[in-house]
């Protein structure tokens, strides 16, 4: 087993054991992008990133709302976008299949084990990484960029910001 394939197991599993399943849905129902796929990704980096102890989830860094910036920024290729859409729809696709539900409106044992299902397939397991990559950017990016609040993942890390930081974010 490769590391990443190894790296996504493990979290999946980590996921598993810490469930939230009501709690991580009203989140994703209440951000503010009310739409699809935003709340299914948002409910998916919940699942994927809880806060734990000190560390920071998806949620307390804002991870939807970068993600969000990512999918609306001319600079990334139209084809990784396209790829991060359809992966929320291939993820509905083996829910409905499993669950006979689109992932969204399945229960939070259910959700891990579409997860654990889809991370042993080339595509699941490409896209997850695409989508860890997109987290681990949200907690290491500079707050100016609408995520990484409060800067949680430098202080969670003790990390100190490159200098001169960024007075605002590209456009």
């Amino acid at each position: 087993m490769n590391s990443r394939r190894r790296f996504i197991h493990h979290s999946l599993l980590l996921c598993s054991s810490l469930s939230l399943p009501l709690q991580a849905q009203s989140y994703a129902r209440s951000v503010k992008i009310l739409r699809e796929p935003y709340q299914t990704m948002a409910l998916l980096y919940d699942d994927l990133f809880p806060p734990s102890n000190n560390t920071p989830g998806a949620r307390e860094l804002n991870t939807i709302a970068y993600m969000r910036g990512v999918l609306q920024d001319e600079r990334i290729p139209q084809e990784r976008k396209t790829y991060l859409f359809n992966g929320v729809k291939w993820l509905d696709e083996e829910s409905i299949t499993g669950y006979g539900k689109k992932y969204f409106n399945l229960h939070s044992d259910q959700r891990s084990a579409i997860l654990d299902s889809i991370s042993k397939e080339y595509w699941g397991e490409s896209w997850l990484y695409f989508l860890m990559e997109y987290f681990f950017e949200s907690m290491f990016c500079d707050p100016v960029y609408g995520a990484n609040i409060d800067q949680k993942g430098w202080r969670w890390l003790n990390l100190e910001p490159g200098y001169p930081r960024p007075s605002r974010a590209l456009s």
